[in-house]
């Protein structure tokens, strides 16, 4: 057996429109990668406060939030995919509908 990649393409996602949720709504996030051997992937939570918190997920890089709270969930979500070659880092901001918010780029 050959192990050839880190994660690649590795991707992270929402299913709501612009990563903008409405109060009361279902939200899912969803991290995607390659890479052989499979990567592993989890997901953090930063809140606007700068306070961590990991994710307990049912599946490997999906968290549902079932009715979506801006003081519970609006912040930057990362998902970091790893295998013992390397790791990769992918970040989206989740906010509230009607809320005015303040994006910066650490690019």
């Amino acid at each position: 057996m050959t192990f050839s990649d880190g994660p690649k393409d590795t991707a992270l996602f929402t299913d709501v429109p612009h990563n903008v949720a409405e109060p009361g709504k279902s939200v899912g996030i969803t991290c995607l990668t390659a890479g052989n051997p499979k990567p592993s992937c989890f997901l953090v939570m930063q809140k606007p406060d700068l306070s961590i918190h990991q994710l307990s997920t049912s599946l490997p890089g999906a968290y549902d939030i079932t009715s979506y709270n801006s003081h519970q969930h609006d912040g930057v979500y990362l998902c970091r995919c790893s295998n013992f070659i390397s790791s990769q880092d992918k970040f989206l901001e989740l906010s509230t509908y009607g809320k005015q918010t303040c994006f910066v780029s650490l690019t």
